[in-house]
């Protein structure tokens, strides 16, 4: 997989980064390699495993499938070397590769960015055009609240632009609705780009998604995420469920409006070790909640 200058940074979050190949090797060329940085505690090999599990069945098919590769130490070393912004975990050799969802070099498209939670990625000769979307939360809104957790979350965050993802989960008229918003969002800030009828069909058409997260993210059963964030008194009480829904209130949707695809990318273990950041997060969330309650009764 050397030399290293064929494989370019493509971007970071906080536990991994991604470069994208741009060499000669045919069986590379639309691959990505995504590496774990300083400090992550669950390791690319643990995730990789974890990925294999049953309990992503209900969206397996919308996954990309990566493959567990084995590093040269000195490319990773060169890799490493070229930011000063962040440190790759060179204590493994470990990557993941996986397809690029990008068909064109990332140097050729036009971002255009509505929210933190809503990305559009606009080829310049219009050869693709992808919405990149986080759900987030996908469940049933407590009786009583103002707004959703996800809506709620958006306005602590400075997020001018609020599209509730939870009327995703409304069906036909609920995708409608959260387009629209996108739509119209798009031609208040003068873009020329016309994405409601393609996301309504392909987003209907591929509805098994919205229903797979939601049920992974619930359980059979239902799973009072919010009483058990709030409980948590240490890291011994995040069992296997709490951390798997964690896990995918974070992923984020890619919609090829061109191909018709939809895929799940950032599906990533979390940490037990982040149990005091989630408690302390849904009371600022809950504390915002009962405020709007407050403010919408006077």
């Amino acid at each position: 997989m050397r030399p290293s200058h064929y494989w370019n940074f493509l971007g970071k979050g906080s536990a991994n980064a991604v470069y994208y190949y741009s060499g000669p090797t045919l069986d590379l060329s639309e691959k990505v390699l995504r590496l774990r940085l300083v400090g992550t505690t669950v390791s690319t090999r643990e995730i990789h495993d974890w990925l294999s599990g049953h309990d992503f069945d209900p969206i397996r098919k919308y996954m990309l499938e990566t493959e567990l590769v084995l590093l040269d130490r000195d490319l990773l070393k060169d890799l490493d070397s070229r930011s000063t912004a962040f440190r790759l975990d060179l204590t493994t050799r470990d990557g993941l590769l996986m397809r690029n969802i990008l068909s064109y070099s990332p140097t050729e498209y036009r971002v255009i960015t509505l929210s933190k939670y809503i990305v559009f990625h606009v080829h310049e000769d219009g050869r693709q055009t992808l919405l990149e979307f986080k759900p987030k939360w996908l469940y049933d809104s407590p009786e009583g609240y103002a707004a959703c957790r996800n809506c709620i979350q958006a306005r602590l965050k400075g997020q001018k632009f609020v599209n509730c993802s939870l009327q995703l989960l409304e069906g036909r008229e609920g995708l409608e609705r959260w387009c629209h918003k996108i739509q119209d969002e798009l031609n208040g800030r003068g873009e020329k780009l016309e994405v409601y009828e393609q996301l309504v069909e392909i987003l209907t058409r591929e509805y098994a998604l919205i229903r797979g997260l939601y049920r992974i993210q619930n359980g059979e059963d239902g799973y009072d995420i919010r009483s058990r964030l709030r409980d948590l008194q240490s890291e011994d009480d995040v069992d296997k469920f709490l951390q798997l829904s964690m896990a995918v209130k974070d992923v984020s949707v890619f919609v090829d409006l061109e191909k018709g695809e939809v895929v799940v990318v950032d599906l990533d273990k979390k940490s037990a070790t982040k149990w005091r950041h989630w408690r302390d997060q849904e009371v600022k969330i809950e504390q915002a909640a009962e405020t709007e309650r407050t403010e919408a009764k006077s």
